[in-house]
């Protein structure tokens, strides 16, 4: 598969439930995340643990939301770590 070659087809205009769903998966992305930046952090305490944690689920499951497939094929590509 070339470089360049999307992974998933071009999304159409969601409905409701559909960014729903998407916001859902990207907010447990954003739990995954959290969790392991926290472990390379080396723990904190509680209130910046709960800000780190509700930062990268709010973030993740708004770019999820509104990217879709694009979001998910950028993270499988290792797009977003550029």
């Amino acid at each position: 598969m070339k470089d360049d070659e999307p992974l998933f087809l071009i999304d159409s205009k969601p409905d409701r439930p559909e960014i729903i769903i998407r916001a859902i998966c990207g907010g447990l992305l954003g739990v995954l995340l959290a969790a392991y930046a926290w472990i390379r952090i080396g723990g904190l305490s509680l209130v910046p643990t709960l800000l780190l944690f509700l930062g990268f689920i709010a973030v993740s499951a708004l770019l999820a939301a509104r990217f879709g497939d694009r979001y998910w094929e950028g993270f499988a590509r290792g797009r977003l770590r550029k």
